[in-house]
């Protein structure tokens, strides 16, 4: 699912580049600023930068620290995730409470912009606690495969998810 919906934001990053490169034409070819191009550049940038979360976490693409974690076997590294992922759940389970309270409010005051503009921003609110949610999902199924990998020893692949799956 995360892969679907990261592939469908994606395509968020190139309006955000037509509007900034929109403005820099108004800008310094007609000098023209406009005074929207760089809150919608924003507005475009959060959801991506928030839904695309789960999608790079999907993939493994985060940032780790592998110096030590990459000498040990494969069962004691799933020990160790399974008590790191602890730690997310926390994190991620904060997150999904606090943003979903944070978009409520927001949705229920139809809150805006504080610029001269003043595009609603409730719809940027809402996005947060969906990808907080997705985030978790995806961490669920992380989780899983390293409880498959501390008790047998094993990588959960596609092949070894068939399997499971069939019997």
């Amino acid at each position: 699912m995360n892969d679907w919906v990261g592939k469908i934001f994606s395509p968020l990053v190139v309006g955000m580049m037509a509007v900034l490169i929109w403005e820099i034409v108004a800008r310094y070819v007609f000098g023209k600023p406009t005074n929207w191009a760089h809150e919608t550049s924003q507005l475009l940038f959060g959801p991506f930068f928030l839904i695309d979360g789960a999608y790079i976490l999907r993939w493994r693409g985060h940032v780790n620290i592998e110096i030590l974690y990459q000498r040990f076997p494969l069962r004691v590294r799933a020990i160790i995730d399974l008590f790191v992922w602890m730690l997310f759940f926390f994190f991620i389970g904060i997150m999904v409470w606090k943003t979903t309270e944070s978009a409520w409010l927001s949705i229920q005051l139809q809150e805006t912009s504080i610029s001269t503009w003043r595009p609603p921003i409730w719809p940027l609110k809402l996005v947060m606690p969906i990808a907080a949610f997705l985030m978790l999902i995806q961490g669920i199924t992380i989780y899983m495969g390293a409880i498959y990998a501390a008790v047998t020893g094993r990588e959960l692949t596609q092949t070894a998810t068939k399997q499971v799956r069939t019997g």
